[in-house]
């Protein structure tokens, strides 16, 4: 597949830096002692991150998903909570994940049109880590 574009913001990069990126979010937005974004913006992608469950009965076990600013932010039933991001194009496809208590990020960058990493990550991250 031959595809000329670039994805919605420009942003383009292998997976490593996208690694880093995610271990800098995971330690306040520092990374070897560079500050690479503010805890502010931080906060921010994560709006609803510490948002109170809404569910109407408390014995109803649900995952609950918000949108953050460029995050999907998922309280999880078990009372976990993941932040995640995808997105892909013509003959790619991309997904990150944070879960904050466990300390673990991961990405996966791909080519492939229809390749689903979900899969993927949610048995990693089922892993004792």
């Amino acid at each position: 597949v031959y595809s000329d574009q670039n994805g919605p913001t420009g942003l383009i990069g292998p997976p490593t830096d996208t690694a880093q990126f995610l271990m800098a979010f995971l330690n306040h937005g520092e990374l070897d002692g560079y500050r690479l974004l503010k805890p502010e913006s931080i906060r921010l992608m994560v709006n609803n991150f510490y948002q109170e469950s809404v569910a109407e009965n408390e014995e109803q076990k649900i995952d609950e998903y918000f949108q953050g600013l460029g995050w999907f932010v998922i309280h999880r039933a078990d009372g976990t909570h993941q932040l995640e991001h995808n997105g892909g194009g013509p003959g790619f496809v991309t997904e990150m994940r944070i879960y904050p208590e466990k300390g673990l990020a991961m990405v996966i960058m791909a080519n492939g049109t229809y390749l689903t990493g979900r899969d993927i990550l949610d048995r990693f991250a089922s892993l004792d880590w």
